[in-house]
């Protein structure tokens, strides 16, 4: 099986060689191949580099679009710091508060110069590698993006306090996010990641996401060309994850890190594909007999369970993690294929 074949038997839970293994190495490209992150985070060339040498050295069964949430943001207005080390943050929201959500103006992703390069490098990393790998692009749902207009805590404040005005935001955002997954997939990604950060409890209560979240995140997802898998982005997804099974065209989820992979299957049911949950920006920390162990430990469910993928937690692992921990992930899932054999 190449690595397409083996992810596409998991989405389906049918039989594969060994399970796959999709590591969160959108930012470590950029170390591999020495570029500044500036231009690893706008040109596609080099972000398709990037992840070519991902591939060869790394040995992944998904390649992942570019994980720079605050770039969405930047399409919109807002406005965004370059880190040495880590993906672009937003230094300033382009919406002082909900109350300026009717000055909102809407990016093209026909022709947005920012969203544009988001495209460009699934297109490229598909046309380097055809049907080799699955590929993944990164996509904000519309109960995130409003973050990275306002900031967390004034979004915060709106769903609390304004939630009218919230909801009017949102609607406005709908016709946007919609056409933006779309393009993706036409872009040749096989699925979209979309993180779910805000709508966790450590944020929202489980009230406010069946009454706020739900709905509109139901409303979005509708009419799309793919399918979709939403990330825990760092925040605990178990909580909710009853809750989010029947969206539509959701196929999986990614766990966080230190999450019951067991009792996310009973939660999510035995048609969704679970992928997790080796911790991801702090792995350069673990000691590799730690990394092994929990491999070991979810490897063991993937046995029994094809529709498990080894991928790891939270944002993406860190810069300045060592080649041979990451590498660890890979050939933990080849031993453990040939030791059961």
């Amino acid at each position: 099986m190449n690595s397409m074949e083996r992810v596409s038997a998991s989405i389906r839970g049918q039989k594969r060689d060994r399970c796959a293994v999709g590591p969160l190495l959108s930012l470590y490209g950029a170390r591999l191949t020495g570029c500044v992150l500036e231009k690893y985070y706008t040109q596609a060339n080099a972000y398709a580099l990037g992840q070519a040498m991902v591939r060869e050295l790394c040995r992944p069964d998904i390649l992942f679009g570019p994980f720079a949430l605050a770039l969405e943001g930047a399409a919109f207005g807002s406005k965004i710091q370059w880190m040495e080390k880590c993906p672009p943050n937003i230094k300033r929201p382009v919406l002082a508060s909900v109350h300026e959500w009717k000055n909102l103006k809407i990016p093209d992703p026909d022709s947005d110069p920012i969203l544009q390069y988001g495209y460009q490098s699934v297109q490229k990393m598909r046309a380097m590698h055809g049907q080799e790998i699955a590929i993944a692009a990164i996509a904000l749902n519309v109960i995130d993006l409003p973050v990275m207009l306002l900031g967390i805590h004034e979004w915060l404040e709106a769903v609390l306090f304004y939630e009218e005005e919230a909801n009017q935001l949102m609607q406005k955002l709908l016709p946007y996010t919609r056409l933006r997954i779309n393009k993706y997939f036409e872009s040749g990604a096989d699925a979209v990641i979309m993180p779910c950060a805000f709508a966790n409890p450590s944020i929202l209560t489980r009230e406010l996401v069946i009454r706020v979240s739900l709905p509109v995140m139901e409303e979005s997802l509708q009419a799309l060309n793919g399918i979709l898998i939403l990330h825990s982005a760092g925040a605990p997804m178990l909580p909710f994850i009853d809750l989010y099974r029947n969206l539509p065209n959701v196929a999986g989820f990614v766990l966080n890190s230190g999450e019951d992979m067991a009792e996310a299957r009973k939660r999510a049911g035995t048609e969704k594909l679970l992928i997790g949950n080796i911790e991801g920006p702090l792995l350069q920390y673990q000691t590799e007999a730690l990394i092994a162990g929990e491999c070991t430990k979810l490897l063991s469910l993937a046995e029994a369970d094809s529709r498990m993928i080894l991928g790891t937690a939270g944002a993406d692992i860190g810069y300045e993690t060592s080649l041979d921990k990451i590498q660890l992930l890979h050939q933990c899932c080849q031993s453990f294929s040939q030791d059961q054999a």
